[in-house]
């Protein structure tokens, strides 16, 4: 059977961390690792916890910062789903627009 993915992800913002792991507890894409007790995505959902997201700053040549960069509020989660699954509605409220400069993409992405 192959499996096709949607070409254009979801881009998530949750206001925190503790926001995301509610949500994404609680929603059908996700199952329980009994194992680990850590929330896995089910096998046709990819999910990539980008986390806080940082803009600027500047480093001198031995890696010291010099000025810190902007850090943006919230916690951002990019979700990849097959064709014939959807975004649960607990997911909905955190939709964002596609960004345009995401800060990471997928390898099937349309480029603009």
């Amino acid at each position: 059977m192959t499996h096709t993915f949607r070409t254009d992800p979801y881009y998530l913002h949750f206001p925190d961390l503790a926001a995301w792991m509610d949500s994404w507890s609680s929603c059908e894409l996700s199952t329980l690792d009994e194992e680990t007790g850590a929330y896995r995505p089910i096998y046709r959902c990819h999910v990539v916890e980008v986390g806080e997201i940082r803009r600027g700053g500047e480093w001198d040549d031995e890696g010291l910062e010099i000025v810190a960069p902007e850090i943006l509020p919230g916690y951002h989660v990019n979700i990849l789903l097959e064709n014939d699954l959807v975004l649960p509605a607990a997911l909905e409220q955190y939709l964002l627009p596609k960004p345009n400069q995401p800060q990471m993409i997928w390898s099937c992405e349309q480029q603009e």
